[in-house]
């Protein structure tokens, strides 16, 4: 991950403590004057240095945004796991309202691939401004038999079950997926958004696959996040 001094400008090192004491290393780009904040929960792979261009254009967009290190991820302490991540996903929720000023419902959750189901768990009780899932799954178990792991997706249990908690949001709710996704179907992302409540909108990018979403199809992409966040200020 790049040294403090050499991040681009707009960029800061910022360190969240969890409820169970570990220590998660993000980057916050605050963006005054803008009243909005968006919480980046990103997926599996590498680690929040490598989301510095997306984190840059959400900024870009007029929003204030954390992009948050999961515990075992970059220079996070800890290991990973569901349960972890989860309070790693509260404990940012706490930073942005107890210490950056904003109320939960200036806050937009934005979880990509495994995490949507940090978004989720956080949105099924908290009224937030907004959710945005990319690629997200529906069960840890439905991942592991997509992916021909059909002995081990006995054992995946309820694991990362976004399935059953989407019902549970309230807040408006935007869902992305490519047709080509080679690790979570977009068969997934199709259940989750007729399961999910109103206000929802689903984008289905014709070809994008799991980890090129957002630079296959970028005016597509770009474009329906900016038109979804626009629908959000419309409804103010």
């Amino acid at each position: 991950m790049p040294p403090a001094e050499q991040l681009p400008a707009g960029i800061q090192e910022h360190f969240i403590a969890t409820e169970d004491g570990e220590q998660l290393y993000c980057y916050w780009l605050p963006r005054p004057p803008s009243t909005r904040a968006i919480a980046y929960f990103h997926g599996n792979a590498g680690h929040i240095g490598h989301r510095i261009p997306n984190l840059t254009r959400l900024a870009d967009m007029g929003f204030n945004v954390m992009g948050v290190g999961y515990r075992g991820f970059g220079k996070s302490s800890g290991r990973p796991s569901e349960r972890g991540i989860y309070r790693d996903g509260r404990a940012v929720l706490d930073d942005l309202v107890n210490a950056q000023g904003f109320h939960t419902s200036q806050i937009i959750l934005m979880g990509i691939s495994i995490g949507s189901t940090v978004a989720v768990e956080i949105a099924e009780d908290t009224p937030v401004g907004a959710v945005v899932l990319v690629t997200p799954l529906t069960t840890g178990k439905a991942v592991a038999k997509a992916n021909g792991y059909d002995v081990l997706s006995v054992f995946a249990g309820n694991m990362f079950d976004n399935l059953s908690r989407i019902d549970r949001i309230r807040s408006p709710l935007l869902i992305i997926h490519g047709t080509a996704d080679e690790i979570i179907p977009v068969e997934m992302g199709r259940q989750l958004y007729e399961k999910a409540n109103q206000p929802k909108q689903m984008i289905i990018i014709e070809g994008a696959h799991h980890n090129d979403i957002a630079s296959f199809a970028p005016d597509l992409f770009w474009g329906a996040l900016q038109n979804f966040f626009a629908s959000l200020n419309a409804a103010e």
